[in-house]
Formats: structure tokens, C-alpha cells, sequence
């Protein structure tokens, strides 16, 4: 039987979209993760999916490793939790609640949120947390991977 996604109900995304919405404006602090003080890109997308019901408790540190690096190491840690995250394939629709992996000559992780405007949370350096979209031309054809959290590695909320 294969997992669910998660984030497949209104109500659930609902929550998601409420609990996005109450980040932002954060600014970019490296490897932070307090609402409304500073937060790095992969610490937010942890953060708002906890805050949500999935299963976050693990997310690996950044410490001095480079941007491109902890892209990779993300990657890794994803790809080794198959219960709580499923790859999306290239072909296939994003849904809220998918973490993107992005590449901007650098390493950058933001979160799906969908929408008619395929809204993305994220916060970039020097930046503050905002919605941008994947119909913008400084996003499209940045996407490089995306995971999906599963209904069986969450905590039920």
C-alpha cells in the first residue's frame, strides 16, 4: 500500500497555509528558526511542517557547511526517511506542503504551497520571509527536486 500524502485534506492545508502566512516578514538568520526574529530557508520549511503535524524533530544543522553543500546533505537526509517523505517525480503536479529543492548558483530549499499562482514560501539571504511564485521567470526551471510528506510520518495532528 503506498502512504498518503499528508497534506490532502482542506482542512490540513488550510492549517499549512496559516501557519506559512504567520512567518512571514521573518528575516534570513543562518541556521535560525524563531518566528518573526530569523530563520535560514531549510529551518522554515522544517519549521511551518512541523508546526503543521509532520514529523521534523531530525532536521540535520548547517554549522559552517556551504549552501550548495547542505543542499546535497538535505537531500540526503530526505531521500533516507522514505516513510515520511516521497519523491516527487519530474513529471509529476506539486502539492502544498512539498519541500523544494532549488538551485540559484547556490543550494536553496523553500516550501510549496500551490495555488493558482503556484505560491513558494522561502527566505532568502539578506531577505525576510515572502511568497514568490513558480510562474515568476527568476524561479521557473529552478526546481530541482521535491519531496512529499507522507501521511504515515506524521504525528496525526
Amino acid at each position: 500500500m503506498t502512504a498518503q500524502p499528508y497534506f490532502s485534506s482542506a482542512e490540513r492545508i488550510g492549517k499549512l497555509m496559516t501557519i506559512a502566512a504567520s512567518w512571514l516578514d521573518t528575516p534570513y538568520v543562518q541556521s535560525g528558526a524563531v518566528k518573526g526574529c530569523g530563520v535560514s530557508c531549510h529551518r522554515l520549511a522544517a519549521a511551518v511542517l512541523s508546526e503543521a503535524g509532520v514529523a521534523m524533530d531530525d532536521v540535520p544543522e548547517r554549522g559552517d557547511t556551504g549552501r550548495r553543500q547542505f543542499a546535497q546533505a538535505m537531500r540526503g537526509w530526505l531521500e533516507s526517511r522514505p516513510a515520511r517523505f516521497a519523491p516527487v517525480g519530474p513529471d509529476e503536479p506539486l502539492c502544498p506542503g512539498d519541500i523544494l529543492l532549488c538551485d540559484f548558483g547556490i543550494g536553496h530549499i523553500a516550501l510549496y504551497l500551490g495555488g493558482e499562482q503556484r505560491a513558494v514560501l522561502q527566505v532568502l539571504l539578506r531577505g525576510a520571509t515572502h511568497l514568490a511564485s513558480l510562474l515568476d521567470p527568476q524561479l521557473q526551471g529552478r526546481v530541482r527536486a521535491a519531496w512529499r510528506p507522507l501521511e504515515g510520518g506524521c504525528d496525526g495532528q
